[in-house]
């Protein structure tokens, strides 16, 4: 049997692993947190980038996206659930025929406030125990903005490009029809 080749002596000592460790345990505290609320964690953070965005602006699915780093795709499916919960609204967008806007509800409203307040005392007291939450912080602030990210991008050695590369699944035969941009995506869950 060949053993795990690894830099970390310990699981415990690579930043990745128990930053996943964290981010899925605060996820499921999270999702109970909210359950009663009727909203998951991801359909919270959206509807919390939306309320936040519409107090400022006219809001796209495609500037949600932006803002919440989730992908387009997602959010299309997460505004299609939350409309469906009366969240939130689509309406025409006076700048661009092409888009729609998205618009919380006043029900939106109050749910987002409602677990706000909720997410914050839980993640108060989740963080309480880390020796500095301020830099903790500044430096996951620091890598989602993308410095480790184009670090590692240049580190890392070239790999297969090319339809071969991508997912047998993301693949398109030359001879099928590219979908037409009226065409649905079924979504699961």
């Amino acid at each position: 049997m060949t053993k795990l080749k690894t830099g970390f002596g310990r699981a415990e000592d690579s930043p990745g692993f128990m930053l996943w460790k964290a981010s899925n345990l605060l996820q499921r505290l999270h999702a109970g947190c909210l359950r009663d609320l009727g909203v998951t964690p991801t359909q919270f953070s959206l509807m919390t980038c939306l309320v936040y965005l519409s107090d400022v602006g006219p809001v796209t699915p495609t500037s949600l996206a932006a803002h919440s780093g989730m992908d387009r795709m997602m959010v299309s499916d997460l505004i299609k659930s939350l409309e469906k919960k009366r969240l939130l609204v689509r309406c025409g967008n006076p700048s661009d025929g092409r888009s729609f806007l998205v618009v919380p509800t006043a029900q939106g409203r109050r749910i987002t406030n409602a677990s706000v307040r909720r997410i914050e005392a839980l993640d108060r007291e989740f963080f309480k125990n880390a020796s500095d939450a301020g830099a903790l912080l500044a430096d996951l602030v620091s890598l989602v903005d993308g410095g480790a990210m184009r670090r590692s991008k240049r580190a890392t050695a070239p790999g297969p490009s090319g339809p071969a590369a991508r997912p047998r699944s993301a693949r398109r035969r030359q001879d099928q029809p590219r979908p037409h941009k009226t065409q649905t995506r079924l979504s699961v869950g």
